[in-house]
């Protein structure tokens, strides 16, 4: 029989506190609900391990509450992909294009920037649309805390 050291008493108290839920109080009872705009233009598309990457890269994927996109194609269907195969809630605005023409992905924009709590902007280098554009000077204007990432 060998001695029990103090270390080992610690290590024996520790497993038991993290594997018994009434004795493991959650180190963060508060914690942050991350609603997560993302936004890049319709002709990127990334394959879905360097999208999870890129995201993870960012913020813990556990974090994420609810993913917020704006249905069109390229980035944001790949915002769709990752939400569903990360088990994410997802809201998604369609544009209405045919009540308000040319307003309507800056109206979008505009709804989306209201829930989000986090952008996230992906986009190519040296290159910019108007619809990334806008989404990045709404998530300025509303105090949304954004990560842009050129690739």
């Amino acid at each position: 029989m060998r001695d029990v050291t103090v270390s080992d008493l610690i290590k024996s108290i520790n497993l038991y506190i993290k594997s018994n839920p009434k004795t493991n109080p959650n180190p963060n009872p508060n914690p942050i609900k991350v609603k997560l705009w993302i936004a890049g233009p319709r002709d990127l598309i990334i394959n879905d391990t360097t999208f999870d990457n890129l995201i993870s890269n960012v913020i813990s994927i556990n974090s994420i509450n609810l993913i917020i996109d704006g249905a069109a194609k390229g980035i944001d269907s790949c915002a769709a992909k990752f939400a569903e195969r990360h088990n994410i809630p997802r809201r998604k605005f369609s544009p209405n294009w045919a009540e308000f023409g040319y307003s309507a992905g800056p109206i979008r924009n505009e709804l989306m920037g209201e829930i989000a709590t986090h952008g996230l902007i992906i986009k190519r280098k040296n290159q910019s649309t108007k619809g990334t554009t806008n989404a990045l000077k709404i998530m300025k204007k509303k105090r949304i805390l954004v990560k842009i990432i050129e690739i």
